[in-house]
């Protein structure tokens, strides 16, 4: 029995990008490299909303793994903090103050921890993308996403309103109050 054996040249594929850019750059050694992300084909908030249980984060709490207690309260404490932080943005974008001290100064203390534990978030967020091109994980009952997820709804609204307000206002609050500062100045009246 005898086979028929033909041989179909195919063309030639180009060269890879890397080698005709070393040719276009007189043969300096760069290697490109594609990288391939991860990517979600569409969100779905009603989905990631009926997803979260903050019984089983408490529960994490109280009876999980130090992993699973970590991850628990900072997605419980983050979703606190993206709160109070998101009442001292719209505070600030409405009278062009944040949120008064308080008494003993517990309100003011509260709303800078909340702006720490946002940039936190953040900071966490962006190291975890770059290490491994995902977010923070869920944690228990998806309360860490929840806070991830508010945190840069947060963080975009406070560098818009941060524009806006030294646009409309022409400065930024202290921090802390100060002598004749335009919000809650230590100045009395007598």
């Amino acid at each position: 029995h005898q086979t028929n054996k033909n041989v179909v040249m195919a063309p030639r594929p180009p060269p890879p990008i890397s080698t005709r850019v070393n040719a276009a750059w007189g043969g300096y050694r760069y290697q490109l490299r594609t990288v391939t992300m991860p990517t979600r084909t569409r969100a779905n908030l009603r989905d990631d909303l009926a997803q979260l249980d903050f019984n089983q984060a408490i529960e994490a709490i109280t009876t999980g793994t130090s992993s699973e207690r970590n991850q628990a309260l900072g997605g419980l404490g983050g979703t606190a903090a993206c709160g109070i932080t998101a009442v001292s943005i719209a505070t600030l974008k409405t009278t062009g103050c944040g949120l008064p001290p308080g008494p003993g100064g517990l309100i003011g203390a509260a709303e800078g921890i909340s702006y720490l534990a946002v940039t936190a978030l953040l900071v966490t967020s962006i190291t975890s993308k770059v290490k491994t091109g995902r977010g923070v994980p869920n944690g228990p009952g998806g309360v860490l996403g929840l806070a991830e997820g508010l945190a840069w709804t947060v963080g975009l609204a406070g560098v818009v309103v941060l524009a806006l307000q030294i646009n409309d206002y022409g400065y930024v609050p202290n921090a802390v109050p100060t002598e004749n500062a335009p919000c809650f100045s230590t100045t009395r009246t007598e």
